[in-house]
């Protein structure tokens, strides 16, 4: 007999060990599928919301909320490359790599999590490839709707659901926890 649980993620989606952990996660599921059934759950947790949807580069952002920490106290990006290889996950280059507001996003996995868990969780994959590998402006409401179409979604009820700002109430309370 295979059992079930589930397990609720909370991860921001530009947050580099966020998306390691899920493809970390779903790798190690699927090494269980005979012995376990997960129903994973994606909860929001926005890391930087007072950022505009055009973004602000990374590194210079890091350095302005922590200018005395010293570089080595921080994982280099190598190390966060060679987890993200290990679960099959490209991180990309470090280099020039932007931050952006990512309410629209969350608010779009709430979305196709209504259309069904594995909705939700490809969206959350093709996300995280897009951002890390590509460097997708994962605030951009057409690149969320082309993602939402990967994801098996209606590309235009996606770009419709982002414009009415539905459910961003309930993702910030969501993210109160």
């Amino acid at each position: 007999m295979t059992a079930t649980i589930r397990i609720d993620m909370v991860a921001d989606v530009t947050c580099p060990w966020s998306a390691i952990g899920l493809f970390s996660l779903l790798k190690t599921l699927r090494t269980l599928e005979s012995e376990l059934r997960a129903d994973v759950h994606l909860q929001p947790l926005e890391l930087h919301p007072a950022i505009g949807s055009d973004g602000v580069n990374r590194n210079s952002h890091l350095r302005q909320l922590q200018p005395l920490q010293r570089s080595g106290t921080q994982p280099c990006w190598a190390d966060i490359q060679l987890h993200g290889m290990a679960v099959g996950l490209d991180m990309g280059a470090n280099e020039d790599r932007m931050l952006y507001n990512t309410l629209d996003a969350h608010r779009l996995l709430q979305w196709a999590h209504s259309h069904g868990p594995h909705n939700q969780l490809d969206l959350a994959l093709g996300m995280a490839r897009a951002y890390f590998t590509h460097y997708a402006h994962i605030a951009d409401h057409q690149v969320l709707a082309d993602l939402s179409a990967g994801a098996g979604l209606d590309r235009s009820q996606a770009l419709a659901y982002l414009a009415s700002g539905e459910d961003a109430q309930a993702v910030r309370e969501a993210e109160s926890f």
